[in-house]
């Protein structure tokens, strides 16, 4: 470690913690972190177990060991910006060739808000095989700096075009109830913050 250069090993716990042990005397607040690990692009090829753990390395654990090292040394009430960079986590036009791997990020930009306020995770989704000028790199920036929008945390750029998951009330002109008066019914999961 220096000023400048910090090396670690992505699915090493202990490093993530050095790192923010270390990172604790130089840096001010609020933070601002673009994790780009998830922008290894396997995905025109059948993955075998060891590249799925590889990718989950890179994606999933390393976002999760720099939160939990984040949460050690700085706690849960300071503020933490973090956008996690994905290729072709998200389905926008339907011709991108989808990274089912990454999309275990989403969840987790979902949720650790509702679990630490202060911890505000944006998941920015790029296709990688998509040719980009300068516009890509100045908007992801330009978003991470000044453009945060904690109730948006899905967006994904293609095409030179920015595209935000929002969602809105469908306005339904007949009901149909499906359910009988006394009927037995079983949900199993789905109901949780996923």
């Amino acid at each position: 470690f220096n000023a400048k250069h910090y090396t670690i090993k992505l699915s090493e716990k202990e490093h993530y913690f050095n790192l923010f042990s270390d990172l604790k005397n130089y840096i001010d607040k609020p933070i601002i972190i673009l994790h780009l690990f998830s922008c290894i692009n396997f995905k025109n090829k059948l993955l075998n177990n060891q590249e799925i753990d590889h990718m989950l390395d890179y994606g999933f654990y390393s976002v999760l060991f720099m939160l939990q090292g984040y949460i050690e040394y700085f706690g849960s009430e300071e503020e933490l910006k973090c956008g996690i960079i994905t290729d072709a986590s998200q389905q926008v036009t339907g011709a991108e060739k989808l990274n089912p791997i990454n999309a275990t990020l989403t969840g987790m930009c979902r949720v650790v808000p509702q679990e630490y306020e202060k911890l505000q995770l944006n998941l920015i989704d790029i296709d990688g095989n998509e040719p980009y000028d300068v516009f890509l790199p100045t908007a992801i920036v330009n978003y991470c700096v000044s453009k945060w929008v904690a109730s948006c945390p899905i967006r994904a750029f293609r095409n030179g075009y920015q595209w935000d998951l929002t969602y809105s009330n469908l306005q339904l002109t007949e009901s149909i109830n499906r359910f009988r008066n006394n009927g037995v019914y079983l949900c199993t999961g789905g109901l949780g913050g996923i």
